[in-house]
């Protein structure tokens, strides 16, 4: 067989090697500079030493398990969490088996398909994306997912069993509690591919076909009537929870930032721009006027899906009260299933283009091993200064200084939240004052109210109003940036080193 076919081991190899390649990139730095990965840790760990009377945390939280849609990640994060021995460790395992899961469930999906398999060697440099770097971990682990159960949804809507058709209830009960933009892709092109696929396309067998959606439709129905999210003043949120739509235009020009964006410098630009000329090579010349094969017949299926995941992009708000990046999401879905619908030539031709695929996965993953080093030299002296900190009290973390010279949006926003993945206690700001999270703040135990997005102006803590709650004050920036004032509790410095200074509050 030459190495130029479809089918030969070369290609399989290519795509365990940039897996790997993506994996050893997670592995390679202490710290992973996702902006919300903290927070997420964070919760891993509640769930996890909740029971610990060392960590405080029941005399400060009540869970609210029942009220988010991104329980499975957190519980199975807190599963590992046991015998990895910490919530990070936990989380880092969730989050290599979404960098495996990645591209091979896209592969399922090809094979499924009928189409060319070495086309899952674009999910490989795709990896590295705006969610990713944003911190959305529930959404990008729903992705693999969806890939798989619409891989089993082809399958059974040609050859149904009983036994696929619970594994698919149980699927989408997964991504109900992964993540709710997911399944509002992954629904109606479950129902269009099962309806299009159907011998006959009888509406009789295509209801029979579709029964396992009835336990992910009452669900969704259930949260649309009682969850916090669609009901936020249940909880005691009081900010307006409007929706803002971006210009058509401006989407376009956000394409590229909601993929492959996340290092500073210009390489993302460059494989973004590459990718898009190997998608188009193998596309050219186009090819019309063929028969309707059964490949043939997916491709276009693929192509409707991707349509649908392009209008999600188009159509979704880009922020919906605390809610940001909804629409940006379905960019990362819209590309993939693009790429599943391209049809590589064969010989040398494709093989050609598919190897310059493969290089660019390899090339990505280099640049990001690249700048996880550079970051972890910038965080340096986080760990010695928080581990002056007590177990079990209350900290504030006041970031200053937001920016990094390796990675863009704000890496260390949510640093504070360490404190309470690897002590316990409260770290503020946090996710807990959200309406989806999976516990909540006691009333009585609850830290002071202030607006909905105070913590990017650090500058508007008062001392006399804030300070007096909090044991600790975790300060990112110059020395000296933080000045409590002559009112309030008095701060002692504890711990300073690089970028970070602990205070501890003086006794009275």
């Amino acid at each position: 067989m030459k190495w130029t076919a479809a089918q030969h081991p070369l290609w399989r190899w290519l795509l365990w090697g940039g897996t790997l390649a993506n994996v050893a990139v997670l592995l390679c730095a202490h710290f992973l500079p996702f902006t919300d990965l903290p927070e997420h840790v964070a919760m891993i760990s509640t769930l996890r030493h909740w029971n610990d009377p060392a960590w405080n945390l029941q005399e400060y939280f009540t869970l609210a398990l029942g009220q988010t849609q991104y329980l499975l990640y957190y519980v199975a994060g807190a599963a590992l969490a046991y015998p990895l021995a910490d919530a990070e460790r936990g989380n880092l395992a969730l989050l290599v088996a979404i960098a495996i899961a990645w591209p091979f469930s896209l592969k399922s999906l090809l094979k499924a398909a009928r189409q060319d398999e070495r086309l899952a060697l674009f999910a490989v440099p795709v990896f590295w994306n705006q969610s990713l770097l944003i911190g959305f971990f529930n959404y990008l682990a729903a992705i693999p997912v969806v890939l798989w159960a619409l891989a089993a949804v082809i399958k059974q809507a040609q050859s149904p069993k009983w036994t696929r058709a619970l594994l698919l209830a149980l699927t989408g009960v997964a991504l109900f509690y992964l993540h709710l933009s997911a399944l509002v892709f992954f629904l109606p092109v479950a129902v269009l591919c099962t309806y299009v696929l159907v011998p006959n396309r009888s509406l009789k067998q295509t209801v029979s076909r579709l029964v396992w959606t009835l336990p992910v439709g009452l669900l969704s129905l259930q949260w649309l009537i009682a969850s916090p999210v669609t009901n936020p003043s249940k909880i005691g949120w009081v900010k307006a929870v409007e929706p803002h739509w971006e210009t058509p235009w401006a989407n376009v020009r956000a394409l590229h930032f909601s993929l492959l964006h996340m290092w500073q410098g210009p390489l993302d630009g460059w494989f973004f721009a590459l990718l898009i000329v190997a998608g188009a090579a193998l596309q050219f010349p186009p090819r019309f006027r063929q028969a309707l094969t059964p490949a043939r017949r997916m491709r276009w299926l693929l192509a409707a899906c991707a349509g649908w995941a392009a209008f999600l992009y188009f159509a979704m708000p880009s922020t919906l009260g605390w809610l940001a990046h909804l629409n940006g999401r379905y960019a990362i879905v819209t590309v993939l299933f693009f790429a599943a619908c391209v049809r590589p030539p064969s010989g040398l031709k494709g093989a050609t283009v598919m190897l310059a695929v493969a290089a660019i996965g390899f090339a990505s993953a280099g640049n990001a091993m690249r700048m996880m080093h550079q970051f972890e030299a910038e965080s340096v002296g986080f760990d010695n200064v928080l581990n002056q900190a007590q177990r079990g009290k209350k900290l504030l973390a006041l970031i200053y200084d937001e920016s990094s010279k390796s990675v863009r949006f704000y890496p260390y926003h949510h640093f504070g939240a360490y404190y309470r993945v690897r002590k316990g206690g409260v770290a503020e700001h946090s996710f807990v004052d959200l309406p989806q999270a999976p516990v909540r703040y006691r009333p009585d135990r609850a830290p002071p109210v202030r607006p909905f997005g105070w913590e990017l102006y650090p500058g508007t803590f008062v001392n006399a109003e804030h300070g007096g709650y909090f044991d600790y004050i975790l300060v990112r920036g110059d020395e000296g940036a933080f000045q409590p004032g002559s009112e309030g509790p008095k701060w002692r410095r504890v711990a300073h080193e690089g970028r970070w200074t602990l205070y501890a509050q003086e006794p009275i």
